[in-house]
């Protein structure tokens, strides 16, 4: 009897300490589906990524897209108008220019026989150029019979300018024209144009002046 009782009783001690541990329960205030801090962490690294990507993106599509540029022209060149005095009288006129030991030369006969027969300067030299002339038939030869501009398509630095009246030289200069840059057709389009006008008056009227020709 007493053996049957232990028997059983060491039993139930051996099935007791067989028994696996517990396992702790989940803490009751942290929900089941909440990220843990690595898989947060490595989905802030991924939205901030794909951000920089997007933002480099939009960058370079800004930089490989054409300037809207307009297609205007320009002409670089220097505009020398000229201001006679009250003493530009009938005889031939004969103006020399000289750039970086380059010369040329236009002369002309003035008055004109006529506006409608009205001449056009004679040029020869190394140097080309042109000297305007025009007419305004209605008003009277001393001031409707306009001789100059002289006019350059390049931009030289400085320029030698003498006049002749028939055999008598009436004027010497050094000019040093200053340059605009223009850009017709917006920044950063082309053409780039450098344009200079310099005025000279021949004669009293640096006292006087007279107004100039203006085309």
């Amino acid at each position: 009897m007493n053996v049957s009782i232990l028997s059983a009783s060491c039993v139930v001690v051996l099935y007791l300490g067989c028994s696996p541990a517990p396992t702790p329960d989940a803490p009751a205030d942290t929900p089941l589906d909440q990220p843990t801090r690595s898989d947060a962490s490595a989905s802030t690294s991924a939205t901030a990524t794909a951000t920089a990507r997007a933002e480099a993106t939009a960058t370079a599509t800004a930089s490989a897209a054409p300037k809207a540029c307009t297609e205007m022209g320009c002409r670089s060149g220097l505009s020398i108008p000229i201001v006679w005095d009250n003493a530009l009288s009938p005889a031939k006129y004969r103006l020399e220019l000289t750039v970086d030991g380059k010369k040329g030369q236009c002369e002309v006969r003035w008055p004109y026989k006529s506006c409608s027969e009205m001449p056009a300067a004679t040029c020869s030299g190394e140097l080309a150029f042109n000297l305007a002339t025009s007419c305004k038939a209605d008003e009277p030869p001393a001031t409707g019979m306009v001789l100059g501009p002289v006019e350059l398509d390049n931009t030289p630095e400085k320029v030698a300018l003498k006049i002749w009246r028939d055999k008598v030289m009436t004027y010497q200069r050094e000019l040093l024209p200053t340059y605009k840059e223009t850009r017709p057709n917006g920044p950063g389009c082309e053409p780039l144009c450098k344009q200079a006008r310099v005025e000279v008056c021949v004669g009293i009227c640096e006292r006087h002046p007279l107004p100039s020709f203006k085309p």
